[in-house]
């Protein structure tokens, strides 16, 4: 699952391919409130999940790995 949740984020925020999984996002301002939402919309399309923007902070979708560990928490 962490292979496409990876995919899905490079795809969505137009990010390199190369770019390492504990790289800030939201931080950096490589993601912004709209960008997350965006994502997370996406996320639960394509991986038939059911997340809730108010199921997560903009902390959950800090980095791949965040976001990794927030899917799979709530899948």
């Amino acid at each position: 699952m962490k292979d496409k949740i990876r995919s899905l984020v490079i795809e969505n925020l137009g990010l390199e391919p190369d770019i390492a999984d504990e790289t800030l996002l939201f931080s950096s301002g490589l993601l912004d409130s709209l960008s997350a939402v965006s994502l997370l919309f996406s996320l639960n399309d394509d991986l038939g999940i059911t997340l809730s923007p108010l199921d997560v902070a903009l902390d959950d979708f800090d980095s791949i790995e965040l976001i990794v560990a927030t899917v799979e928490k709530y899948s």
